[in-house]
């Protein structure tokens, strides 16, 4: 009873007045048995559907015939216009042939691996299989427990396979060869699945938007098989029928998840029926449900998704999947003649610009947030983490060069999705390379960083954003970073979410990011499956770019909640591409533990004096991580541990988890504490850093000496407390962040200072004024100077040596004296 009695505070503590009354509301229509008469079991009869049409037809032969030959009704593609469509398919599409076929054989054989789970059936498709004999019960869906209630597992594989996206592999593959047992499996399986799944029955009618993303796919199916001669005129009106009744089911149900679900689940379910009402206008209710799906569509956009263009639910890959189902309802208002709000479509450009960004230089994007494959429609043979594809889209639809160059190639999808005349659209872009290499999305809390858009450059993504309370994770001031074309460090996933807790809560703890945990705790606290008790929410961030390095700074709140509280955050530094400076700063009165932790993906990690080496188990890339403090640290690699506490894994599908490499590093400190980590890429020819020497020359601030090749590079940072003065080599300043590149002979060629108002070194230079941040690059002989940066006011340049100095964008310069100069903001 007391336990029971806390579950029911906790479930209190996460939802909010609307919520609450609309669950107990919804217990109530459970327990009473009313959702039953709400949602009645069973079709409706044949003069029903036909009373839905307003009359207009009077047998299934009429409105099947209406159906086929109407033309008041755009979709995304003509059905008269298969032909055409095989030809430009096998055309431009000609290498994606086997394996769209290849996938195709496997959905007649009724062969399919969906999220960890593998299904294989001889006869007919078992709609509610659980595995091992096991069934779901066949019982109207408001009486059914789906969070393993009655020890069946996950239900997410299941619903996967009920979504049908397989169908989009046989239309596809019936438009690209015109063979007909693709349209013949079609309608069988379709059959076979409405006689399988009455109305209101069963787990496939218990969650909206499972309904939603059915009949999405329903759609498509019916239009690549609407003339097909297998689609008898019976096999058709049963399909309009289970349309309507779906719609039916959304419009009753949209109050659930208004309330209880608001997020892309409420996006999912406005789509679909959206859709149903587009594709049938006819119907008496179409225009009402359309109308009431736009309404939610149009209102919960500025909602969901931030100004910047990120989706509110800090999961990549809902991201997408959200991104993805307004794109088909705009588009149908489109093609049907709608009016679609002009301020629309910049929302869904920036959602593709954050794809762009977000999406490793090899097309895939990280795995943050949750993630179970889910996507809204499934239109190529890609894996579904490639966001390659969504880019050409994006390219075409809004003539992007950028997008075009990051995508690299027309998609298929992009033909199904715009039309025919993607290909030509696609071909007049000029293709324009991005010349930006820092993405800031400040509002979602996305930062990446880059040393350019090749494959094999370095990009480092970090995570410091709003915590929303469905999919988030607890990942605040997470990094990633890949090189010489291969991951790194890396999220580990989601793996699992109606089942299995434990693991469920590992992947979305802490402790599996690439950040720090304190006292053992996770930054935020996990509650059920979807909700979490406490959330850890972003400080200010602070982002300066150079043309040599790019710096970011932030924090969070999580532990602001421990007896005696600690704030933590973290600048990462990326100089030129050639490495990675991570500085930690915690603010705290007494003694904690902390653990640092990066995660590899597959490969070998080793433990050495210094820190720790990974490689890949090809060989292909590795990283060298030097802790900036050895002290009172222990370091060790844990990979595929369950007990005591589960560490060392990644998921990169949904229901699959594998071993994968830990570094992790502990330590007890009191009061305030800066620390941090140089990560090293290593490429396929380097087995270590060449000639690295990585040294703390002082400790308040903290202050590193990295040589490397030619090269010595002072990196510096003062903390929330410490102000900095004398660095060494001649360096003083009052800056937060310092970074100074020499040769070895000790001549400057680079500085970067931030946060600051006077620097000076030896008697080269000095800098006074008032700046966010400052870069100063000079030449061999040190005579021509380059200062680019964001400064407040005005700064004064005085150098006895420089004699050329030119300013970068938004900065003018004037000569006062042969020694001085002023620098400010461009003005008129």
């Amino acid at each position: 009873m007391i336990s029971r009695i806390g579950q029911a505070v906790k479930d209190l503590k996460c939802v909010g007045p609307g919520e609450l009354y609309y669950r107990t509301w919804d217990g109530v229509l459970r327990a009473s048995g009313l959702y039953k008469k709400i949602h009645k079991p069973g079709w409706m009869s044949d003069e029903a559907v036909l009373e839905q049409f307003g009359g207009r037809f009077t047998s299934r032969a009429d409105i099947c015939h209406y159906l086929r030959l109407r033309k008041n009704v755009r979709f995304f593609f003509l059905p008269e216009d298969r032909d055409l469509y095989s030809q430009v398919l096998n055309k431009v599409f000609c290498q994606e042939r086997e394996t769209l076929l290849h996938a195709a054989e496997k959905v007649l054989e009724h062969q399919f691996e969906l999220l960890g789970c593998e299904y294989a059936f001889d006869g007919d498709i078992d709609w509610h299989y659980a595995g091992e004999g096991k069934r779901w019960p066949q019982v109207h869906w408001s009486k059914l427990q789906i969070g393993d209630g009655y020890g069946l597992g996950d239900i997410r594989p299941l619903w996967e396979l009920n979504r049908h996206q397989h169908f989009y592999v046989l239309g596809r593959a019936y438009w690209w060869t015109g063979d007909e047992r693709y349209a013949q499996e079609f309608v069988r399986q379709i059959k076979s699945w409405l006689r399988d799944n009455p109305p209101e029955v069963g787990v496939n009618w218990q969650s909206n938007l499972e309904i939603a993303i059915r009949s999405i796919s329903w759609l498509w199916a019916y239009h690549f098989v609407l003339r097909a001669e297998v689609l008898d005129d019976d096999t058709l009106f049963e399909l309009v029928r289970a349309f309507v009744h779906s719609a039916y089911h959304l419009e009753r149900h949209l109050s659930y998840s208004w309330y209880c679900m608001r997020n892309n689940h409420l996006i999912g379910d406005a789509t679909g029926l959206a859709l149903i009402a587009q594709t049938f206008p006819e119907l008496v209710r179409a225009r009402t449900w359309k109308r009431t799906a736009l309404k939610i569509l149009y209102g919960e956009l500025p909602r969901q998704v931030y100004a910047d263009g990120v989706n509110w639910e800090q999961a990549v890959y809902y991201h997408r999947f959200v991104l993805y189902l307004y794109l088909q309802v705009v588009r149908m208002e489109q093609l049907n003649g709608g009016n679609v709000p002009s301020w629309v479509w910049p929302y869904l450009e920036k959602m593709f610009e954050f794809l762009c960004w977000v999406a490793k230089p090899d097309g895939r994007a990280p795995l943050v947030g949750d993630n179970d494959n889910g996507v809204a429609v499934w239109l190529g043979n890609e894996d579904v983490v490639d966001m390659r594809p969504a880019l050409a889209t994006g390219a075409v639809l809004f003539g992007r060069g950028d997008l075009k160059y990051a995508a690299g190639c027309l998609a298929e999808e992009t033909l199904w999705l715009l039309g025919l005349d993607a290909v030509e659209r696609w071909n007049r872009i000029k293709t324009q390379p991005l010349s930006d290499t820092l993405g800031v999305f400040d509002n979602g809390g996305f930062y990446v960083k880059r040393s350019g858009w090749e494959p094999g450059d370095t990009y480092l993504l970090f995570k410091n954003g709003p915590h929303s309370m469905y999919h988030s994770h607890a990942d605040q001031l997470h990094i990633e970073l890949a090189a010489h074309g291969h991951d790194l460090l890396i999220d580990p996933g989601t793996y699992v979410y109606n089942s299995e807790p434990q693991w469920r809560n590992f992947f979305r703890g802490t402790v599996a990011h690439n950040t720090v945990v304190v006292d053992g705790e996770s930054q935020s606290v996990p509650h059920r499956s979807f909700r979490w008790l406490e959330t850890a929410e972003p400080l200010e961030v602070d982002v300066c770019a150079g043309e040599h390095l790019q710096w970011v700074c932030g924090g969070h709140t999580g532990y602001q909640r421990l007896a005696d509280p600690v704030i933590h955050r973290r600048g990462v530094m990326s100089v030129l591409g050639e490495y990675v400076v991570v500085f930690d700063d915690f603010t705290a009165r007494d003694e904690h533990h902390y653990e640092f932790c990066f995660h590899f993906p597959p490969g070998v990690a080793e433990v050495s004096g210094l820190g720790c080496q990974y490689r890949r188990d090809d060989g292909a890339a590795g990283l060298v991580i030097r802790p900036i403090d050895t002290d009172g640290m222990n370091f060790d690699i844990v990979q595929g541990r369950e007990e005591p506490e589960i560490q060392g894994w990644v998921s990169y599908r949904y229901g699959v988890r594998e071993p994968a490499p830990v570094f992790c590093a502990r330590g007890r400190k009191s009061g305030a504490w800066v620390t941090g980590f140089l990560l090293w890429p290593l490429g396929p020819e380097t087995r270590e850093p060449k000639a690295v020497e990585c040294k703390v020359v002082s400790d308040e601030p903290k202050v590193l000496r990295i040589s490397h090749g030619h090269f010595v590079d002072l990196v510096a940072y003062s903390g929330e407390e410490t102000p900095m003065r004398l660095l060494g080599r001649g360096l003083s300043t009052d800056a937060g962040v310092v970074f100074y590149r020499s040769d070895t002979d000790g001549k400057l060629s680079c500085l970067m200072v931030m946060k600051g108002t006077e620097v000076s070194v030896d008697d080269l230079f000095s800098l006074a004024g008032d700046w966010r941040y400052l870069e100063l690059g000079l030449d061999g002989n040190r005579r021509d100077a380059f200062l680019q940066g964001d400064v407040s006011g005005e700064v004064v340049l005085n150098s006895g040596v420089i004699e050329n100095l030119a300013v970068g964008d938004g900065l003018e310069v004037r000569r006062t004296t042969a020694e001085v100069w002023v620098i400010g903001k461009q003005t008129g």
